[in-house]
């Protein structure tokens, strides 16, 4: 297996070597994400077809629940070496939620309305849940798989680029129940 693959993974990883072929590690961390043996010689040129890993058990924090996500979905779909959490650009992500949530969509980052903002983002506007956001939302946004057309391909370049090193996530709960979800990547 790739030294990167085991040295970085930071999602609470339990074991880095020899696996049953990917999926949640039974015997040890419960939301850890085993590494498919398919990952062996690194990053595959496309995701896989249809590819929806069982989402992970919460840890009770949306925000390392939505990191966890993205890079679950980057390593089991794809073999991407995982993003670490950008925890200092997550109130700025939460500003970006809360702003566009009165607005449009990505207003917040085109405004740039904190400086820490990142260079790419993806928006879940108006969910029913948190959960549903990171569940539903980022499961559409990686179903958008690769393409030439950003406009139709763009949520799924962010979350598989390997430009980008982090990722921030913010939510924002409107007066009404809706939540708007943003992640940052840098």
């Amino acid at each position: 297996m790739r030294w990167w693959l085991c040295a970085s993974f930071l999602l609470s990883l339990a074991a880095c070597g020899d696996d049953d072929g990917g999926g949640t590690d039974p015997g040890g961390d419960a939301g850890a994400t085993v590494l498919p043996s398919m990952c062996d010689d690194g990053p595959l040129a496309e995701p896989i077809a249809g590819c929806a890993p069982a989402l992970l058990p919460s840890t009770g924090d949306p925000y390392e629940d939505c990191f966890r996500r993205i890079n679950q979905f980057r390593a089991e779909c794809q073999c991407l070496p995982p993003l670490a959490r950008w925890e200092e650009g997550e109130g700025c992500a939460d500003m970006h939620a809360e702003y566009d949530s009165t607005r449009d969509p990505h207003d917040g980052f085109r405004d740039r309305i904190c400086p820490e903002g990142g260079n790419a983002q993806n928006e879940c506007p108006g969910w029913p849940s948190v959960n549903a956001t990171i569940d539903g939302c980022l499961q559409a946004m990686w179903d958008e798989g690769p393409g030439e057309d950003f406009n139709a391909h763009g949520h799924y370049i962010n979350m598989s680029s390997t430009r980008y090193t982090m990722v921030a996530c913010g939510f924002y709960t409107t007066p009404d129940g809706r939540v708007w979800a943003v992640q940052n990547f840098r």
